[in-house]
């Protein structure tokens, strides 16, 4: 009994050009392993010592905005303005 067939009109042209794709699927694989792989030598960012002029500045920004009244109050608001003004987009405290 023989329910598959052997397709008669199939060439050789069908495989090659598989074997083509095939091939160059390996290639970018092969190409993106090696992307990768430099992008891993280069490592991850460094972090970097905080100078302790910038730690000390934080610190007394933390400092200044703890001692303002509430931050839902004018006078909070105007005291939050008035110590993060010089600091306003340098301190993770004073966005811009």
């Amino acid at each position: 009994m023989r329910i598959i067939h052997q397709d008669s009109g199939a060439t050789g042209d069908t495989h090659e050009s598989m074997d083509a794709l095939v091939a160059q699927l390996r290639a970018d694989d092969e190409r993106s392993r090696q992307t990768q792989a430099r992008l891993e030598s280069l490592g991850g960012p460094q972090s970097q010592p905080v100078p302790r002029r910038e730690a000390r500045a934080r610190q007394q920004v933390e400092q200044a905005l703890a001692a303002c009244p509430r931050p839902n109050t004018p006078a909070g608001i105007a005291c939050r303005d008035r110590v993060c003004a010089p600091h306003a987009g340098r301190l993770a405290l004073c966005p811009l």
